[in-house]
């Protein structure tokens, strides 16, 4: 089972709903996107979702849309949240 699929089955046996977060990968910064996935989590979130900067997001609300386009195209962003990954997911 994934841990996506664990968490879901997790939450019905608990009876309750989820809190998914998202945030753009590397916004505020790279240093700043782990710490606010540790805050996000401490504060309860049962899922996070990591997007991808992108630099035309139109399908996008206005917050997500700032925070891809101020980081889009930067690719060592994205490598540098791939490289976290492991301190995020062991928690």
């Amino acid at each position: 089972m994934s841990r996506l699929s664990a968490t879901f089955a997790r939450l019905q046996n608990e009876g309750r709903q989820g809190l998914v977060s998202y945030v753009v990968a590397g916004d505020p910064s790279p240093s700043g996107t782990v710490g606010l996935l540790h805050q996000l989590v401490a504060a309860g979130a049962d899922i996070l979702e990591v997007g991808v900067p992108f630099s035309d997001p139109m399908a996008e609300g206005s917050v997500i849309q700032k925070g891809a386009r101020a980081r889009a195209g930067e690719w060592h962003v994205i490598a540098g949240c791939f490289r976290h990954r492991h301190r995020i997911s062991t928690r």
